[in-house]
């Protein structure tokens, strides 16, 4: 009875296999054929990505804003233009026009050191831009290389799925001969079962990588796309030596820099405000009998507010630049260790999948086959081979992406962009 039963789940878990294995690529993509699904290489992902990226857009107006700034920095104030009639009520007439034009000037060094705060302000705007587009292409290798991964695990379950339907046509006909008890049968039954759902989840893993990328792109995140590339790919050349050399002219650094100056020449500007700045202006006017013109001069008196605030303000200011700056030195200092400690560790552990592990994982699995074809060992010996192959498979190609993640931050770190 046991066995029927584990006939009927049989047929309907094969029925459902077949559509997850070969209807996988349809499914996921919205059912459409893979000529019409986009397919992206490393580069044009990223290419794309700086082209599309939500966060990159909303940079670019930082630096159109900082612009407009500079714009505002070099304007000149306003000439102002004066006119005033006077009406005499005792005499019953009225003055000519009184007309007055008048010019304010600014104290010298105000608008330079305004004009050079705002520049400044470019330059750390643009540096923002690069490194923010650094922080895009290290997500576009993750989500890259992760979508590269779910797809070594996909083809590994659906593989595994496979070997284990055949297990389980083995069992049943050596249960039939009475080669073997039942619980064969249902142990090859219920990992078949387990095979099968780890296929699901695999899928469902890749969704999510496609979803990721979508997001980077700025496309929905249901969009189908396919990506060409492996884990297997030649690795980047790096030494610590060009690394530490390198991470010295990061755009991050640069923008710091950059803020610095900005902050130092808007001290600058907060110091000359305490001298004010003066209004020069000509007039013309007529009275009975009488015609004026003359020259008149008018400065505001620094008795009150004397700019010590704006001046503060700006100190401290200046020297939240300066601490930013060598706190982000030392941040990137201590990344760049810890990357390069991962880089040579995952570098390490490829090698020695190479180098052994995965000959001796993959000749292990083949005696262990042909030891149950010819009776020599059992269902359960055979399955716990299974289990390290497929094990030491997943390992590698984990290990193979942390190379890859790896690889990526080093080269965000060192700030260089694809060209």
């Amino acid at each position: 009875m046991i066995y029927l039963n584990i006939m009927r789940r049989r047929i309907i878990a094969g029925i459902v296999l077949m559509v997850l294995v070969f209807g996988y690529k349809t499914l996921p993509l919205n059912a459409q054929e893979p000529s019409s699904i986009p397919t992206y290489t490393l580069n044009q992902l990223i290419k794309e990505a700086l082209k599309a990226n939500p966060d990159i857009k909303e940079v670019r107006e930082v630096v159109e804003a900082a612009k407009g700034d500079e714009l505002k920095a070099r304007a000149y104030p306003n000439p102002s233009l004066g006119l005033k009639y006077t009406w005499h009520t005792s005499l019953g007439q009225r003055d000519e026009p009184f007309l007055s034009l008048g010019q304010t000037f600014l104290y010298p060094g105000k608008l330079a050191s305004r004009l050079h705060a705002a520049e400044k302000g470019i330059a750390a705007a643009e540096y923002l831009l690069k490194d923010v587009s650094l922080d895009i292409v290290m997500q576009v290798k993750e989500a890259f290389y992760s979508l590269l991964l779910t797809e070594e695990n996909l083809r590994v379950a659906e593989k595994d799925a496979g070997f284990l339907s055949d297990l389980e046509d083995i069992a049943k006909k050596r249960f039939n001969t009475g080669d073997v008890a039942e619980f064969d049968v249902i142990q090859a039954y219920t990992e078949a079962e387990r095979a099968r759902a780890a296929v699901e989840r695999e899928q469902a893993d890749m969704r999510k990588a496609v979803s990721a990328i979508n997001t980077l792109l700025g496309h929905r995140p249901e969009a189908p796309l396919r990506v060409i590339g492996e884990l297997k790919a030649a690795s980047e050349p790096f030494t610590i030596e060009d690394l530490r050399q390198a991470i010295e002219h990061v755009p991050s650094l640069e923008e710091a820099a950059a803020r610095i100056a900005q902050t130092e020449s808007n001290l600058a500007y907060a110091r000359y405000s305490r001298y004010p700045d003066f209004t020069l202006s000509i007039f013309h006017g007529a009275q009975p009998g009488d015609r004026t013109t003359g020259l008149g001069l008018s400065v505001p008196l620094p008795i009150w507010d004397r700019k010590e605030g704006e001046i503060k303000k700006a100190e401290a200011e200046h020297k939240k630049a300066v601490l930013a700056l060598k706190a982000l030195k030392a941040q990137l200092n201590l990344k760049l260790e810890t990357a390069w400690q991962d880089y040579l560790i995952s570098k390490r552990q490829v090698k020695l999948f190479q180098e052994g592990i995965l000959r001796s994982a993959s000749e292990g699995m083949r005696v262990a086959r042909i030891g149950y074809k010819e009776g020599a060992i059992g269902l359960m010996d055979l399955l716990m081979a299974r289990d390290r192959y497929l094990k030491t498979i997943k390992e590698y190609n984990h290990a193979l992406f942390e190379l890859r993640r790896a690889e990526a931050e080093l080269s965000r770190l060192t700030g260089r962009l694809p060209e």
